[in-house]
């Protein structure tokens, strides 16, 4: 059973984000968990991987520790850049392919080769991110660590963005993409139900 905020303890120190405009490149979980650790606290990060900060923006919380953790060895912990990347954040590259195969499929490039090998690239990338271990945030079997963790909701907006190209298959405009929406849809379902997604 998950925790809830309330279980985590008071909240003693709130870090927010005072920069110009940034993009959360990765964090440093192991890093984080160890400040925690140390503190006997959860931190619980209210941005995740892929999101925008701007001015003002809430970083993250920390639950139950007794002293402040120095805000400079909370801020090393997440690294910024100018954009978002794919080594980081999966919901990009899958994004980023969605919109490959929904272009490919307009009437102005009509190229369905295109969206089938792009649907081909969704499969594998949610067939690797459906067998990778994502729990994190624990030392010695206690939580410290919570953050965001891609979830079926994206998945799903995957599925729907797709759904729309191919049809029922019989009816499609595009027989190229029926086998291929197959297995996607197949993946798609599994890594949905993966218990790992959180």
């Amino acid at each position: 059973m998950k925790p809830t905020v309330s279980d985590l303890g008071p909240v003693v120190q709130t870090l927010r984000y005072f920069a110009a405009p940034r993009t959360i490149v990765r964090f440093d979980i192991d890093d984080l968990v160890l400040q925690a650790r140390k503190a006997a606290a959860v931190i619980v990060m209210a941005c995740g991987v892929g999101d925008t900060l701007v001015e003002n923006t809430l970083l993250l919380q920390v639950h139950g520790a007794k002293t402040a953790l120095p805000e400079s060895d909370l801020m090393r912990t997440i690294h910024c850049g100018f954009e978002r990347t794919s080594e980081g954040d999966p919901k990009y590259p899958i994004r980023l392919l969605v919109d490959i195969a929904i272009k490919a499929l307009s009437p102005a490039i009509n190229d369905p080769t295109t969206a089938v090998q792009a649907i081909d690239q969704i499969e594998d990338l949610l067939r690797r991110l459906g067998g990778r271990d994502l729990d994190a945030g624990y030392a010695d079997g206690v939580l410290r660590l919570i953050f965001p963790m891609p979830t079926e909701v994206p998945t799903a907006k995957v599925t729907g963005s797709l759904g729309h190209l191919v049809g029922d298959g019989e009816r499609s405009p595009y027989p190229l993409l029926t086998d291929s929406n197959q297995r996607s849809s197949i993946c798609i379902a599994a890594t949905v139900s993966s218990s790992h997604l959180r």
